[in-house]
């Protein structure tokens, strides 16, 4: 007999089938886990957009997505650049699960659907939807197979060497949370030009992610100084570095090296397999270089905008994206910039 499928959003009620598909699958990213949708959804108020592939109550594919921009028209896989998504779906459900989508996704009037991921669609859907294509940044990537220590360049091993004075605290309660919040949006906003998520955020992820230990945050310190931080997202043997800051007066005691030092060994000692810096937009050469000293492989992450609403110009985002804000920030006081942070950051997820 001959299996209908059928294309729907998740409803709140039915999260648990959702999670029960994903048990199934042996290896898929973080982004695809409920709690990620609980932590977007309570930090910025997005509205979660969650398609399923299926026949009667059996699940067949999955696509999480949130509605983002101005009347909530654009459809975007994960907001934001930390975590990739993409749809899990049979290779010979995509193109009708896809379809499908699209579909629903223009009865509502949506603009287009972007998705960012690691994983390369193949040709033809990209040919049968007009799908725009764009390497839209590089992951960097450290394989924790080996002796690991020798993947280090010589500068990467002496700056370890030197940054003996700087602590580690593993972040355990919510004053910790607010104090590393408040360092992190002082670095951002100081030295890049640039915001952070709301406090919101990061209290969500100390009540969602952190007790499912799929998170975890740290501070960093001298002469009982807190100097800086950093956070990692874990799952499945495999960990992403979120944050990784600390104050420009501290910088002679190589902070981030004492941070990524005892990240790298701690993942090994744990077996985990890979270890990812995290994305970088591909001009940011200075950044690629880092990280490539540290032994990472930079990994294509791919833009796939697919238009619902064919007259909408398809601009994927970029660095550029950002300039006018970041013009914007210097001339703002800090406390404002902090606090309302959230509500900018919405309408650049």
């Amino acid at each position: 007999m001959k299996v209908v499928l059928k294309t729907e959003l998740l409803m709140k009620e039915d999260i648990d089938k959702w999670n029960e598909f994903l048990k199934k699958k042996k290896d898929f990213e973080i982004g695809f886990l409920s709690d990620i949708r609980d932590l977007y959804v309570q930090s910025y108020g997005l509205k979660p957009a969650y398609y399923v592939l299926k026949s009667g109550e059996d699940m067949h594919g999955i696509f999480p997505s949130f509605r983002v921009g101005f009347f909530d028209k654009h459809l975007v896989s994960l907001p934001f650049l930390n975590l990739t998504g993409g749809f899990i779906a049979e290779k010979d459900n995509q193109k009708i699960f896809l379809k499908k989508i699209i579909e629903l996704e223009r009865k509502i009037g949506s603009a287009f659907i972007h998705i960012k991921t690691g994983e390369s669609l193949n040709s033809e859907l990209i040919s049968d939807f007009n799908i725009k294509k764009t390497i839209f940044a590089y992951e960097s990537v450290l394989d924790l197979k080996g002796d690991i220590k020798k993947k280090f360049d010589k500068d990467v091993k002496r700056r370890i060497k030197k940054s003996i004075s700087v602590k580690i605290l593993k972040v355990k309660s919510i004053n910790e949370i607010k104090i590393y919040h408040r360092l992190l949006s002082f670095v951002h906003k100081s030295l890049h030009n640039n915001l952070t998520h709301p406090l919101k955020f990061y209290k969500n992820i100390f009540s969602i992610l952190i007790p499912k230990k799929l998170c975890e945050i740290y501070l960093l310190s001298n002469n009982e100084k807190f100097i800086g931080g950093f956070m990692i997202f874990k799952h499945h043997k495999k960990a992403i570095l979120a944050d990784l800051f600390s104050l420009k007066k501290y910088s002679s005691l190589n902070p981030q090296h004492k941070a990524l030092s005892f990240i790298i060994n701690d993942l090994k000692k744990k077996g985990y397999s890979s270890f990812s810096f995290g994305p970088s937009f591909l001009d940011m050469d200075s950044v690629l270089s880092f990280k490539k000293s540290w032994g990472a492989n930079h990994k294509n992450i791919y833009s796939y905008m697919i238009p619902v609403n064919k007259s909408v110009n398809l601009t994927p985002p970029s660095k550029d994206s950002f300039k006018g804000l970041r013009t914007f920030i210097p001339l703002v006081p800090y406390f404002i910039v902090k606090n309302s942070s959230g509500l900018i950051l919405k309408r650049f997820a």
